[in-house]
């Protein structure tokens, strides 16, 4: 018997013999899972395996691959193209990559589409992108249990906007001489908790790259490099 329809996205696709994918997906209650499309399922409806399109899909089976019984279109997509696209496709790698198959994670797929609608009504500019990457960065960690410490260092002291921190993924932040290199400073830590500013957003990116390339085990993201490049 297939499951109840539920909300999901699609991550990415990828061929499976002839007339068949493997359809990566993001669901409301299942979390990340991979099903299988048969042929007559991506012919006919060839047009909603784009990502970004908001689905109701079903499935039936067990095991890694179920066979995908409905998909249909919940909404229109939400159109993303040039910087844009591929700042999505980053948010898409980054829950393929980071969640564990079939944990649920509803909050983390409210958030998902929070930042989808965020980044269709962006112009692009940094000034805009910045604070929904590092947000939607943030509740991604905070959804996985390995969310950041920013109220307090390691030694259990409030985080001081003007003093200066290590922050180690594990234990959190840790005084740092003033401006050293591979620190940060006391008030880009609060604005994350709270509201990043412009002159928090270099910080802020480079501490959350720091901790997600942690927990990718340094293997690198296609999608940033897409980004960097413009490909």
């Amino acid at each position: 018997m297939p499951n109840e329809p539920q909300a999901a996205y699609i991550l990415h696709t990828r061929r499976f013999a002839e007339r068949s994918l493997t359809v990566s997906v993001f669901t409301q209650y299942a979390g990340h899972m991979r099903v299988l499309a048969k042929g007559v399922q991506v012919t006919k409806s060839h047009g909603l395996w784009q990502p970004f399109t908001p689905l109701f899909m079903s499935w039936r089976g067990r095991g890694s691959l179920p066979t995908l019984s409905l998909i249909e279109a919940a909404a229109a997509p939400h159109i993303l193209s040039g910087r844009v696209g591929y700042c999505g496709f980053y948010l898409n790698e980054l829950i393929h990559r980071l969640t564990v198959p079939a944990d649920p994670h509803p909050v983390l797929f409210a958030h998902y589409t929070r930042s989808l609608v965020a980044l269709q009504e962006s112009d692009g500019t940094n000034r805009q992108l910045e604070p929904i990457l590092r947000d939607f960065e943030y509740h991604l960690l905070e959804a996985l249990g390995t969310g950041l410490l920013l109220s307090h260092d390691c030694y259990g002291q409030p985080i001081v906007p003007d003093v200066w921190y290590y922050y180690h993924p594990l234990q959190g932040p840790e005084p740092a001489p003033p401006q050293a290199a591979t620190a940060f400073r006391g008030a880009t830590l609060s604005a994350l908790r709270t509201h990043l500013q412009p002159e928090h957003y270099r910080e802020a990116r480079r501490l959350m790259r720091q901790v997600l390339d942690y927990h990718l085990g340094g293997k690198p993201l296609r999608s940033r490099e897409l980004f960097q490049t413009g490909a």
